[in-house]
């Protein structure tokens, strides 16, 4: 008589082909599961992206546009600059709460920055209305500062033909 082995059970070998088929077939599933996981969390990282680009474009045009207001017509203390500098302020508040995990690496930096353009322009067009300086700097400032907003449009345009929110 013919000793059987455990290999050599038809049985044996058919749920051993069976288990090495669907381990692979769930690998499989997982690999593509997880791709698709990143490529929908990198989507969704734009999505929320090009929301701070657009709170940037929005609010950053606000400011540019009362600030230039404000220098041109010299810091006179009056009641409408006052209200200007009043939501120059809620602008700056509004920038300032946006979620710094929304922004990507690439562009924290140039986003790090905006701010900080953003508090020094408001400081200083604080002081010109108290009459601590006068406005010789703060207008080419305030032309930086509108070149910030312009590259940040730029980036947010480029987002929008990439990824077609």
């Amino acid at each position: 008589m013919i000793e059987k082995t455990i290999i050599a059970d038809p049985s044996f070998l058919g749920a051993l082909i069976g288990a090495i088929i669907t381990g692979l077939i769930a690998i499989l599933v997982m690999w593509r599961q997880i791709v698709y996981d990143k490529k929908k969390k990198y989507k969704e990282d734009n999505r929320n992206f090009v929301k701070v680009l657009t709170l940037i474009e929005s609010e950053g045009e606000r400011f540019y546009s009362l600030g230039k207001m404000i220098v041109e017509f010299d810091y006179d203390e009056n009641h409408m600059t006052l209200e200007s500098l009043e939501r120059m302020e809620k602008v700056r508040k509004n920038i300032s709460r946006v979620d710094h995990n929304h922004v990507p690496q690439k562009y924290y930096a140039d986003f790090i920055n905006f701010q900080s353009t953003l508090e020094a322009l408001l400081k200083n067009i604080k002081a010109g209305i108290n009459k601590e300086h006068g406005s010789e700097g703060n207008y080419e400032m305030l032309k930086g500062f509108k070149n910030d907003i312009d590259s940040f449009v730029t980036t947010k345009q480029e987002l929008l033909k990439k990824y077609k929110f």
